[in-house]
């Protein structure tokens, strides 16, 4: 039994080299006989001088084949010492280009680069001379680029837009204008880079180049990335991916990238993390490292949002892996070195090269010899791996939990804040107390919010004059109901504490100051809250917008009146009247600018517009001062208006947050006038259904989308 195991254990190591070893030896034919095609085509090309066919050349790179055996292939090539020099020319250019996409190695593509430039740019004209070398420079601007040497990217950038320029190369020359207008981003002046890009719109697509365009829109929504304009980042990202030919994963994969980005962001994470898994498995089969390792840390970022914290740990173990292994490969100062012998000390160069070739096959001779050592002691890395993922896992696991101890320490405070909040609130049976048919709609996008209702209730004297000036003995007790719908500056904690200071503002303005006048209330309230935040060193400008209504019932002429006044801070007040109310002597219209009540003679028109009307009801709308309550360079005396109601009326105030809301098929805003339709329908029902069906189509309207801000609607029926 000990012998079979010997044997076995003996005989692990050539199995485990045969398995190595063998795809390659299969596959080589393979990436022998597809060079032998190209190599044909090369001649071909020499003979006919033809741009076309060495573009179609590049189109199909041989390493798609067998990265590995590509790689063993094309250096063996390389070493032969009569090897023609369009064959030199291509393989160079074909190391170039797989040391950038497929290993992300940028300092092993610079070798190949450079030698590739030094044939090229010593050759005085080849018929690979064109495409190949513009290639080059693209790669060198486009290396430089990544490695943040901003300068040296836009030389190379200039030298491939002269190159093209002086080739007449149609392609090549777009490329180096994106080039150019990405670095113009990059530098600081991203209006300038996106208007570059713009100005190339039209250029590229008259080219008639799907692949083209979708590289140019992909470098457009980067750029409004960078700009902080998410939904024109994720429009040029849908039309990118949307123009990606179906047969072309690779590219779909990377145009997927950018797309997932933009749902990522309107927190549509399920289609974020399909989308960047199909990319995943795409790029893994390419052997794309630096891709894979983007996508990684990505999904590791998505499955967090979405609480998957075992899927989101995975994936950072992975990334984390990635990101260790190709540390070493994105080094700038290297090129900068290899750069600079080129130039100035060419003929040091090419000794370092050779020392380089030489060294490259001493490699390739110890790693053979040290195989068998690796296989005994890859255990002990395996056991190493496992038990620094396990010791990385376990910090990982700390940090959550201790953030997961700081939310719900943050979330105990902000509920405990909510209960403070909810106590300056009138209660719901005070407020039915005494506007029996009414209804308050309340939704804070956050625990707490910067919206917020008031009510006060007033019970004064009103003194009437007799005909003699006198003062009539039956002076008349008047219940005074003032309410309004507050929209402070921010949602949160931060709104809920600038509402706090507002409430007071009202609260001292009616009781500390005895104001019962809505104009002047707020008037005095903004005066209250400018002095509040005064006091701080900073230069505060927080305050609210605000519809302020007062209500009574009154007794004039043997008639009994039910009268309204409003005062409004940006926010303005709706009146639906029936139809059947609407005789002559019911036209809206306005009693007194302010002070004492006019006669019907002296009666002048309210400042309001017919807004909607439906068959049964016309809807007015009376506007808000424009002006907050808070500081404002030329505050003026807020306006209030006094108008009769008839029975039947409803009126409606309310903040922004209802109309704002983004939702619907196309995920636009609501908008105010689509509000006002809803209300008109709404008209036959009692005030709590209305407040059930308003709140039903603000969260059918919202559907998946994030609420936007706090929404506060009070309605009110005559």
């Amino acid at each position: 039994m000990n012998q079979a195991a010997g044997i076995i254990m003996t005989a692990k190591p050539l199995i485990f080299i045969t398995l190595i070893i063998l795809p390659y030896l299969l596959k080589s034919n393979e990436v022998e006989e597809n060079y032998m095609l190209v190599k044909t085509r090369l001649e071909q090309a020499e003979q006919t001088q033809s741009q076309d066919l060495v573009q179609e050349i590049l189109k199909q790179p041989v390493y798609n084949a067998d990265h590995q055996g590509f790689q063993d292939f094309a250096t063996g090539k390389l070493q032969e010492n009569s090897l023609p020099f369009a064959e030199q020319v291509y393989l160079n250019h074909q190391l170039m280009r797989y040391y950038v996409s497929v290993e992300a190695d940028f300092d092993q593509s610079f070798v190949y680069l450079v030698e590739l430039v030094k044939l090229l740019e010593g050759e005085k004209e080849h018929v690979l001379k064109p495409i190949m070398l513009g290639d080059a420079y693209f790669i060198a601007s486009w290396i430089n680029q990544v490695q943040h040497d901003l300068p040296r990217s836009r030389k190379y950038a200039e030298k491939l837009f002269a190159h093209a320029t002086s080739y007449q190369l149609p392609e090549l020359l777009l490329k180096s204008k994106m080039m150019l207008a990405e670095l113009t981003q990059h530098e600081g002046d991203i209006a300038g880079g996106i208007q570059q890009f713009k100005t190339l719109e039209k250029e590229v697509k008259a080219k008639n180049d799907s692949i083209l365009l979708n590289r140019l829109y992909l470098l457009l929504s980067n750029a409004y990335t960078d700009y902080d304009k998410e939904d024109s980042a994720f429009y040029y990202a849908r039309l990118a991916y949307d123009l990606v030919p179906v047969h072309n994963a690779q590219l779909k994969a990377f145009s997927s990238i950018h797309l997932a980005r933009g749902y990522m962001q309107s927190g549509e994470l399920d289609k974020a993390i399909a989308l960047t898994s199909e990319a995943l498995l795409v790029v893994e089969n390419l052997e794309a490292k630096k891709e894979i390792k983007d996508l990684h840390n990505f999904l590791a970022e998505a499955h967090k949002s979405a609480g998957n914290y075992e899927e989101a740990l995975n994936h950072l173990e992975q990334f984390m892996t990635l990101d260790r292994e190709q540390a070493s490969l994105l080094s700038a100062a290297n090129i900068s070195d290899l750069e600079s012998q080129m130039a100035d000390e060419k003929h040091d160069f090419e000794m370092q090269l050779k020392q380089a070739e030489i060294s490259q096959k001493n490699k390739q001779t110890i790693a053979l010899a040290i195989f068998l050592v690796f296989a005994v002691i890859f255990i002990v890395f395996v056991i190493r791996g496992y038990m620094a993922k396990k010791r990385d896992a376990e910090i990982i696991r700390h940090q959550k939990t201790m953030v997961e101890e700081k939310n719900k320490e943050i979330m105990d405070s902000i509920s405990y804040a909510k209960r403070i909040q909810s106590a300056i609130l009138p209660p719901q049976k005070v407020v039915k107390a005494y506007l029996q048919e009414s209804f308050v709609l309340y939704k804070p996008k956050d625990i707490v919010a910067g919206d917020f209702y008031w009510m006060e209730t007033v019970n004064r004297v009103e003194q009437r004059v007799m005909g003699d000036g006198d003062l009539n003995p039956k002076s008349q007790n008047t219940n005074l109901i003032l309410f309004a719908a507050a929209d402070c500056t921010g949602h949160g904690v931060p709104g809920a504490m600038v509402s706090v200071v507002c409430n007071n503002g009202l609260n001292r303005a009616v009781r500390e100051f005895g104001l019962t006048d809505p104009g002047q209330i707020l008037d005095k309230a903004r005066e209250l809250v400018v002095e509040e935040f005064e006091k701080s060193e900073d230069d505060v400008k927080d305050g609210m917008d605000i519809a302020l209504c007062s209500l009574k019932t009154q007794t004039t002429n043997k008639k009994q009146q039910t009268i309204l006044e409003y005062a409004g801070a940006n926010n303005p007040l709706w009146i639906i009247r029936p139809t059947a109310n609407c005789l002559p002597e019911h036209v809206l219209r306005e009693q007194k600018p302010r002070g004492e009540f006019l006669d019907d003679t002296g009666n002048k028109e309210l400042e309001a517009h017919l807004s909607l009307t439906t068959d049964n009801y016309l809807l007015y709308e009376i506007k808000a001062d424009k002006q907050p309550i808070g500081k404002f360079d030329r505050p003026e005396p807020y306006t209030t208006h006094q108008l009769e109601l008839y029975p039947g009326d409803t009126i409606y105030i309310f903040s922004d947050g209802f109309a704002d809301q983004f939702g619907g098929e196309n995920g636009k805003k609501l908008k105010s006038v689509n509000f006002k339709k809803l209300l008109l329908r709404l008209q036959d029902k009692t005030m709590e259904q209305q407040r059930q069906l308003i709140d039903e189509a603000f969260e059918e309207w919202k559907g998946s989308l994030e609420q936007l801000d706090d929404v506060c609607v009070i309605g009110v029926k005559v």
